[in-house]
């Protein structure tokens, strides 16, 4: 039988994904990780914050494209253009920022959780 490189097939034999896997989210191993987040609590919060804004900084340029090529390329207006590549800009400096709070934040965590282990 040729699996055009499709791998096991698990599915094909009787098994869901699930089976051979496991669950996706076991409400028992996030309870269980909650003692060991706790200590971090302010560091996992901001980490979560700067997550959200990046995803939505980088989810809102295709956008910010399209907006404008349908609003100012194609009707050739310079200034509006100018308007939204300084947005364009501006979200820029904002997904970055946000990239660069979340990875650190997330590196102090990294580092006070060695610290303790020592």
């Amino acid at each position: 039988m040729n699996n055009f490189g499709m791998g096991g097939h698990a599915a094909s034999r009787g098994h869901s994904d699930e089976e051979v896997f496991g669950k996706a989210y076991d409400q028992r191993v996030i309870l269980r990780l909650f003692p060991y987040v706790k200590p971090f609590k302010k560091l996992l919060l901001i980490s979560i914050l700067a997550m959200l804004v990046y995803t939505t900084t980088l989810v809102a340029v295709p956008w910010i494209i399209a907006w404008a090529i349908n609003d100012y390329v194609i009707p050739k207006d310079i200034k509006g253009l100018n308007y939204v590549f300084g947005l364009f800009l501006f979200l820029t400096f904002i997904n970055w920022g946000s990239n660069y709070i979340q990875q650190t934040t997330m590196q102090a965590k990294r580092q006070d959780g060695r610290g303790e282990r020592e």
